[in-house]
């Protein structure tokens, strides 16, 4: 038998628009960057925690997180405001608090759950079919950019 192998040449399948999940990042990766200025806290943590993510940096979820605090690798706490159990958040709170790592609260946990991909997207890009996340954690922060740049303003400022 014999096997013939070609490669794609650059710019072949361009013409054609992919409807894969790789080609809705890639559309959000390249939009223009902006100035720190520019960023409001919820923008500038929506595109750290996907550079992170990208990276492999982040941890989701209440157990991970509590135990990379408990480890101190954590340089960032974000919580949902909206928990189901009050106790998750006040155990959140005292191990970000006896542990010395910066705490960022979000309204919803969608909204925490849509910044870290838990969610499909549609071919516009919106996402559909959220799940909700109660806390993450950032293990490490992605290279410096007008997002990091602004989300450790807003967090040195406490307007978290």
């Amino acid at each position: 038998f014999l096997f013939f192998f070609f490669q794609a040449e650059d710019g072949i399948r361009d013409a054609q628009e992919s409807r894969g999940l790789g080609d809705v990042y890639k559309r959000q990766v390249q939009q223009q960057e902006v100035a720190v200025e520019d960023l409001d806290r919820n923008q500038a943590l929506q595109r750290v925690l996907r550079q992170c993510l990208y990276r492999d940096s982040v941890v989701r979820g209440l157990h991970e997180s509590c135990k990379h605090i408990e480890s101190k690798k954590v340089q960032l706490c974000i919580l949902a405001e909206d928990t189901d159990q009050p106790q998750f958040k006040k155990l959140i709170q005292a191990l970000c608090k006896e542990n010395d790592v910066p705490l960022l609260v979000v309204e919803r946990r969608t909204d925490l759950g849509e910044y870290l991909g838990l969610c499909k997207y549609d071919l516009e890009g919106k996402a559909r079919k959220v799940r909700g996340c109660t806390c993450a954690a950032i293990t490490e922060y992605p290279p410096e950019d007008a997002a990091v740049i602004a989300l450790r303003k807003h967090i040195a400022t406490g307007s978290h």
